[in-house]
């Protein structure tokens, strides 16, 4: 997948050694050999033939296939670290328009499953564990334009598919193959080279998303340090949506459910109460909203789940709690793709700290002492499974006082972690 990242310092300088080749096109029975994942094509009769995966090639054509234009937004390259690295002639907000035209031939059904490992859930390789999903594939023409000439490019690829109505293509292109203007404009020092181009081409409902990135590297000797560079990303630089992830609309439904299915469930759930510890309930109420788009998971062990980034209030009737803040909200499938279950949370709570002095302006909660601390932090988490017509929840929150320790400047001298300490705690759940 293509990194979403702005600008990424090269890695520690590591003993030299072979990079991992894109994986070889697949033929009918041919098993993959290069990777975590050992693979076997199965070809289906055409783009209509149901798959084991539950869509159809035609699933994913239907969306996939044709224009698509939307917002492009170039990244700066590398500006720190040991490496400098710049490309042009486009930067800042700029157009992309990509075609995606499926002209016949086989339409495959890759089962992917991990090579064996030992008994260490390891593979041979990299020392990581392989993330192998079965998918779809056909070979579309893809033409790939930006409004300023940097990309005028045309190539086959194969189009992948794990869940329905999302696909993506990913290719490489050395530097000398571009067909448009675009060029390295800036490699220093003079021992840092580039690699291949590497294209991720999605299409959901939504539009286009993914990006452009390549890795730069520096030899010295026997060892050579490596880093990821991002070039360019689409629609924009600051989608919500991670690199494993698509974005796709509130109604869409991915695996068996959209993103309202999940937010319908929560509102379902009957009157909620909360308990602050050593006290008595209180009604409370939650409410979410959510951003413009939600994000599907295309790979892993969750595909088809749905992250829908909104903002939650929360009030309860003693007056203590009236506030909203930002929070995920997951949506799994259950093995049938029907909704089990969808997860309300702060992400990285004990990261998405604020100064003492903020807290209940950016919470919403009264009387927290937050005397003696530098920072506080929420921690919020609730879930609500179907039950029939309507849903349960269950859920708690931590108020947590932080104090911050500076590391010092002394080479070897060792730096103390924060402090979190739990200041109040309660439930709630479900009347």
């Amino acid at each position: 997948m293509t990194r979403s990242l702005t600008a990424l310092t090269l890695l520690a300088l590591l003993p030299a050694c072979d990079l991992v080749a894109s994986p070889t096109p697949l033929g009918p029975g041919d098993e993959a050999t290069d990777s975590g994942c050992e693979e076997t094509v199965v070809v289906l009769a055409g783009v209509d033939a149901a798959s084991a995966l539950g869509f159809t090639a035609a699933d994913v054509l239907a969306v996939v296939e044709g224009t698509h234009a939307g917002p492009i937004a170039w990244s700066a390259g590398l500006n720190d670290g040991p490496a400098t690295v710049e490309f042009g002639p486009e930067s800042g907000e700029g157009q992309l328009t990509v075609g995606i035209a499926y002209q016949g031939g086989e339409v495959r059904h890759i089962i992917s499953k991990p090579k064996p490992s030992g008994g260490d859930g390891l593979d041979d390789g990299g020392g990581f564990a392989a993330i192998c999903n079965d998918r779809l594939e056909v070979d579309v023409v893809v033409d790939l334009d930006t409004a300023g000439g940097a990309f005028a490019e045309s190539f086959t690829a194969p189009l992948r598919a794990t869940t329905r109505g999302i696909g993506i293509v990913r290719h490489e292109l050395a530097l000398a193959d571009f067909q448009g203007s675009f060029a390295a404009t800036k490699v220093e020092p003079a021992n840092a080279e580039l690699g291949a181009i590497a294209l991720e081409i999605g299409v959901s409902g939504e539009g286009l998303f993914g990006g452009a990135s390549t890795m730069v590297t520096i030899e010295d000797g026997d060892v050579v340090g490596a880093g990821f560079v991002d070039i360019a990303r689409w629609p924009s630089a600051t989608s919500p949506c991670e690199s494993w992830e698509a974005p796709v609309g509130l109604g869409a439904a991915v695996a068996g459910f959209s993103a309202d299915d999940a937010l319908a469930l929560v509102a379902k759930a009957p009157a909620l109460a909360l308990t602050w510890q050593g006290g008595a309930p209180t009604d409370m109420t939650l409410a979410l909203t959510p951003g413009a788009v939600a994000c599907a998971t295309l790979e892993g062990d969750a595909i088809g789940s749905l992250r829908i980034p909104s903002e939650a209030a929360v009030s309860t009737a003693d007056g203590r709690w009236n506030g909203s803040f930002a929070v995920e909200v997951a949506a799994t499938p259950a093995a049938d793709g029907t909704l089990a279950s969808v997860r309300v949370f702060i992400q990285a709570a004990y990261v998405s700290t604020v100064p003492a002095a903020d807290f209940e302006a950016a919470f919403g909660i009264a009387d927290v002492d937050l005397t003696g601390y530098d920072e506080g932090a929420l921690d919020f988490s609730g879930e609500f499974l179907p039950a029939g017509d309507a849903a349960t929840a269950t859920g708690q929150v931590t108020v947590l006082g932080v104090k911050l320790h500076m590391c010092g400047n002394e080479p070897g001298g060792g730096c103390e972690g924060n402090t979190y300490d739990e200041l109040d705690m309660a439930t709630w759940s479900s009347q």
